[in-house]
């Protein structure tokens, strides 16, 4: 039921503050994947029922299912015995707390929730208390990095992809990614949407289309796939945020757009490989970029958006030189 991914996010926000800290933010002193132990939170033995409590930045995943949340905590203590408590919140509600033993010099702790079943609106109420229950020893802990890692799958998207491959001669790139569907996800896909969307993102200050559209009314990308019955889609001022004048007229500079190929749902087939190959000008070289490639379903004709219902979901992520 699509594919199986992780994605971390780190703590945004303050609920509870009664653990000391070396800022007036809790959450900005351990908000890193990679730890700074100049910057921590802590708790003395004295405070065995104080607890800190953190929002947790959104699941950003649309139409996901959630299923395993791992807290990962990088701390230490100064006694042996010395437990952190820590309980997952979602909707408001604890989910089972679990103890945490640190280690005497920092390093990394974790724990696991799983066989979970919510969705992103849920995953987007996640927040984490820790507590120490140490009010029978003497010692300090001191938490320098916390974060959660999801485990999640989109039921209607790809179960499989490759890394895009990319590809540059002269003053051309190209793209290159192939994808396919198991049959459960392929139907799910056929009950949502009327139209796939495969989707490349990137900034067109390094990275334009190739061909502009009439009278700079509408612009294709130029490409190549196995992707049945492709529908050159017009990028509205309403649904790309001036892409039109960006990348017809040359008008305005901006960043992050989508080339962006859609083809009738009830056109594709389980099991069955498909590959999109695209072309774009180099606007300048040797630049370094993000590019992202992503899946979206689109409820809507060609021209009128997705105006009833679109969902997506991002394949890959890669840093690129123009």
């Amino acid at each position: 039921m699509g594919k199986i991914m992780t994605a971390n996010v780190l703590p945004d926000g303050d609920v509870v503050k009664e653990w000391g800290s070396t800022g007036i933010n809790h959450c900005d002193q351990i908000d890193e994947i990679s730890p700074i132990t100049s910057d921590y939170i802590f708790t003395t033995y004295w405070d065995g029922t104080a607890h800190d409590r953190f929002t947790m930045q959104n699941a950003g995943q649309k139409s996901s299912v959630f299923t395993k949340i791992i807290v990962k905590i990088y701390c230490e203590e100064t006694t042996p015995g010395l437990k952190i408590h820590v309980t997952p919140y979602i909707n408001g509600s604890p989910l089972s707390g679990k103890y945490i033993n640190c280690p005497s010099t920092p390093g990394w702790v974790t724990d696991t929730w799983d066989n979970l079943e919510y969705d992103k609106n849920a995953m987007n109420t996640l927040e984490i208390q820790v507590r120490a229950n140490i009010a029978d020893k003497m010692g300090v802990i001191f938490i320098y990095s916390l974060y959660a890692e999801f485990t999640y799958s989109t039921p209607w998207a790809p179960d499989e992809w490759t890394d895009p491959i990319v590809t540059k001669n002269g003053n051309y790139a190209y793209t290159s990614q192939s994808f396919k569907w198991n049959t459960d996800s392929m139907e799910i896909l056929w009950e949502k949407a009327w139209y796939y969307q495969y989707e490349v993102r990137r900034s067109i200050d390094v990275w334009d289309f190739m061909q502009p559209g009439f009278l700079c009314l509408y612009c294709f990308v130029e490409y190549s796939t196995n992707l049945p019955s492709i529908v050159e889609t017009w990028q509205s001022l309403i649904e790309e945020s001036d892409i039109w004048l960006k990348l017809c007229c040359g008008l305005f500079s901006g960043s992050d757009e989508e080339a962006e190929l859609k083809s009738p749902a009830l056109y594709l087939f389980p099991d069955r490989w498909y590959i999109v190959e695209l072309i774009f000008k180099r606007r300048q070289q040797n630049q370094s970029f993000t590019l992202w490639t992503e899946s979206e379903w689109c409820g809507g004709l060609p021209l009128t958006g997705c105006h009833l219902g679109f969902e997506w979901v991002l394949m890959t992520t890669s840093s690129e030189v123009s």
